[in-house]
């Protein structure tokens, strides 16, 4: 393997050279803000693991996409472990690992993008339900702010 085939990224990671820097690769780079069972919050999006079902495949959600944020007292009609919610305007992630941890979840933090017609849920462990909600406020601050400029 040729070693002038590679080149440093801005954030210290080896890239395939290519002509320009990709965003994906750029992207996985990113400081994680927090990380927590199956919620990853980075600079620029926060990733749900395990968000579809069945297949278990990751949801990215860039902050500079998101139009919404509501934090939901769960019921038994606006929740679900894992998929489609019985009102039919969320998608749940699979939050398995703090459910098993934890049967005081009572509140949730749904995510309008735009980007599709449903809304997306996730519900963090108890214990850091509003540290997660003030880092997406401030990342969400920080991105509208980049917008106005």
């Amino acid at each position: 393997m040729n070693p002038l085939a590679y080149s440093m990224l801005d954030c210290g990671c080896r890239s395939r050279e290519t002509g320009s820097k990709s965003p994906l690769i750029k992207s996985a780079c990113e400081k994680i803000l927090y990380s927590r069972g199956n919620i990853e919050i980075t600079e620029s999006y926060i990733k749900l693991k395990a968000y579809y079902f069945p297949t278990a495949t990751a949801k990215t959600i860039k902050f500079w996409d998101i139009k919404d944020v509501d934090v939901v007292n769960l019921k038994f009609w606006n929740t679900k472990a894992w998929g489609m919610a019985a009102d039919c305007r969320v998608w749940w992630h699979f939050d398995g690992f703090c459910r098993a941890m934890s049967q005081k979840r009572r509140r949730g933090i749904v995510i309008h993008s735009g980007k599709s017609p449903f809304a997306s849920g996730f519900t963090p462990c108890v214990d850091d339900f509003e540290r997660v909600l003030e880092l997406i406020k401030e990342r969400i601050d920080i991105e509208n702010k980049k917008l106005l400029h």
